[in-house]
């Protein structure tokens, strides 16, 4: 991973929030959003189509390319997020190897900084239970 490439997870990282929040304003008098970060807009986008609702998803759509023309840059900027999102986990991985033993042996320990998202943790972290039988299966 080179420099400008991890330069660009520190963007998103540090100047997201402002962007996230323009967005959200700009949609205020829509029925989209709020959102927490700019991936999920596009990926509303992907669930309505996917529901059938594809005027719905050509609406919002179109208020991204607004938003995006608004801020000065391309209409399709939204269409690049999967793109940008492929670079942060590429970042993740290379910037902070996970360790799933470590992270577990904290949680157990009681580490005050994952003490109020130990649960939520456990959830990600924890494999799922194996799958119950289906009941009257032959």
């Amino acid at each position: 991973m080179n420099k400008a490439k991890l330069c660009v997870v520190d963007a998103v990282y540090q100047k997201e929030g402002p962007s996230v929040n323009a967005l959200n304003a700009f949609l205020d008098k829509h029925p989209f959003g709020p959102y927490d970060h700019l991936s999920e807009a596009v990926r509303e986008v992907q669930r309505l189509r996917k529901k059938g609702k594809g005027d719905k998803a050509d609406m919002l759509k179109a208020l991204l390319q607004q938003f995006a023309k608004s801020r000065g840059v391309g209409k399709d900027a939204f269409e690049e997020l999967p793109a940008l999102m492929a670079l942060m986990r590429e970042r993740n991985a290379y910037a902070h190897p996970y360790d799933e033993k470590y992270l577990v042996s904290e949680i157990k320990k009681g580490n005050s900084d994952l003490s109020s998202i130990s649960n939520v943790l456990m959830l990600i972290i924890k494999p799922p239970p194996p799958a119950k039988p289906a009941e009257g299966g032959n």
